[in-house]
């Protein structure tokens, strides 16, 4: 995660999430990947701002600077990396104010819908 993405880089990893809902990257149906993913979810969960949310990603990067995700690509960061796809859905219940329902449920043909649909 670069740390100089900002908010545009969060709203942008946040787009790219709602277009990978739709292809179902196959590391997405890992049990170990979900359960990062919510794991992390649980550890944003008390961010109330964006702002803050933009914060703690980049001392996320700081503190991993050498970590297989961060020299991955935008992209890859959200197929690979369960900390990137946790912070693009943070993002996503702070701006839209809801909450989002458990990453296994989001991938779920049923929850896709209506995430995307929610997005437009």
């Amino acid at each position: 995660m670069p740390p100089d993405d900002g908010l545009e880089g969060l709203e942008g990893q946040a787009a790219s999430l709602v277009r990978l809902l739709a292809v179902q990257p196959p590391t997405w149906a890992d049990d170990g990947f979900r359960a990062s993913v919510e794991t992390v979810r649980a550890q944003l969960a008390p961010i109330c701002s964006v702002e803050t949310l933009d914060s703690s990603r980049s001392r996320e990067s700081h503190a991993r600077p050498g970590s297989a995700c961060a020299s991955r690509s935008a992209h890859d960061r959200l197929v690979h990396c369960p900390v990137e796809v946790a912070y693009a859905v943070r993002w996503l219940e702070l701006r839209r104010k809801v909450r989002c329902p458990p990453w296994p449920e989001m991938t779920a043909l049923e929850a896709l819908r209506t995430v995307v649909a929610e997005s437009r």
